[in-house]
């Protein structure tokens, strides 16, 4: 058995709560749609689960006015959802973070402006081949470490689960958590 050690993210949730995730946090309307989500009855397939309620959350959304700081900076954004990625998947089968690895000490930040919704039909598509990216609604940042601030108190999902709302500081806790598998096997953590 191998056992290498990968990353895992902690955040501190409104002044007061701490989490912790390994794979893909989701600020804004995934935290609407991972709501939703859970309505849909149990037998429906993995992806259907996020995809019918992304195409009903996405007119309706109003984006959010983020203050964002991170290693390189700070920029103020408009976005409809902002993905704090360490993992590359989520949402049944969803790319977020093509880039992304699960342990090589940053995190990959995908954030995506308000896009029409015709767009994002045409998007999905690349979302699952891992080239949303390419799209003119998208920005990314590598940072090890992110602050977020919004009036808006967005919504929160942490790996699929709903948190909560309000403002973030999230950080990256490298090479934290040993993962085995047998040495023999073919495993996309060692390349």
């Amino acid at each position: 058995m191998t056992s290498p050690q990968i990353d895992s993210i902690h955040i501190f949730h409104n002044a007061e709560k701490y989490e912790y995730f390994i794979n893909i946090a989701g600020i804004g309307i995934s935290s609407n749609i991972v709501q939703l989500k859970e309505k849909i009855p149990k037998w429906t397939p993995g992806a259907l689960k996020y995809i019918v309620p992304t195409i009903g959350s996405v007119p309706a959304f109003k984006p959010l006015n983020l203050k964002i700081s991170h290693d390189g900076g700070k920029m103020d954004a408009q976005t409809i959802a902002l993905f704090i990625c360490n993992g590359q998947f989520s949402g049944g089968g969803m790319k977020f973070g093509p880039e992304a690895q699960l342990f090589d000490g940053l995190l990959n930040i995908t954030l995506i402006e308000k896009i029409p919704l015709h767009q994002l039909l045409l998007s999905l598509p690349k979302l699952y081949a891992g080239k949303i990216h390419k799209s003119r609604y998208i920005k990314t940042i590598q940072t090890k470490k992110i602050t977020i601030h919004s009036e808006d108190a967005p919504g929160v999902e942490l790996d699929g689960e709903f948190v909560g709302a309000g403002g973030f500081d999230i950080e990256l806790l490298p090479a934290v958590m040993p993962v085995c598998f047998p040495a023999n096997s073919r495993n996309s953590l060692l390349g």
